[in-house]
């Protein structure tokens, strides 16, 4: 993060910012995930396919912490945010931000809010709509095996 601010590089402070947050949810401190999630989502200059992303990954910060509404919200966010984005390109660091797995990140939030059956639809929906490569990939092979049946959908 000290050198993507060095660089002046938004994409990349909030992708340190992201990941960050990804780590410190997946270890349970739910509070310093959710300030820096909201950091991320402040970062002017951001690439709208790396927002989109924010936006889903603070819906699922909501629904982990037990703020269903707020879950909510900003999974629609997520949703008009990726509707009005469609067009971009990828950012240079951020191939796999596509609708497919978009649509991934829409159904980790799903299946933590509970509505288990619609994150199963959303998945299978989601892997059909990655690139070949994507879904080929090591990284959505436990997205396959749920939308194969074999697996839970991850939360």
């Amino acid at each position: 993060m000290d050198l993507a601010i060095e660089s002046g590089d938004p994409d990349r402070l909030v992708h340190g910012l992201s990941f960050t947050a990804y780590v410190d949810l997946e270890r349970g401190d739910w509070a310093e995930s959710a300030a820096l999630s909201d950091a991320a989502l402040r970062v002017p200059g951001v690439h709208p396919l790396i927002g989109v992303y924010e936006r889903f990954q603070r819906a699922r910060v909501h629904a982990v912490n037990g703020e269903p509404c707020e879950a909510q919200r900003l999974l629609v966010m997520a949703d008009k945010t990726a509707d009005s984005a469609a067009a971009e390109g990828a950012p240079d660091a951020g191939y796999w931000y596509t609708p497919g797995f978009f649509g991934l990140q829409r159904a980790r939030v799903l299946r933590t809010l509970g509505r288990v059956d619609r994150s199963r639809d959303e998945v299978e929906a989601a892997v059909d709509a990655l690139p070949v490569e994507h879904r080929r990939s090591e990284w959505a092979a436990k997205w396959r095996r749920a939308a194969e049946g074999e697996a839970d959908v991850p939360h």
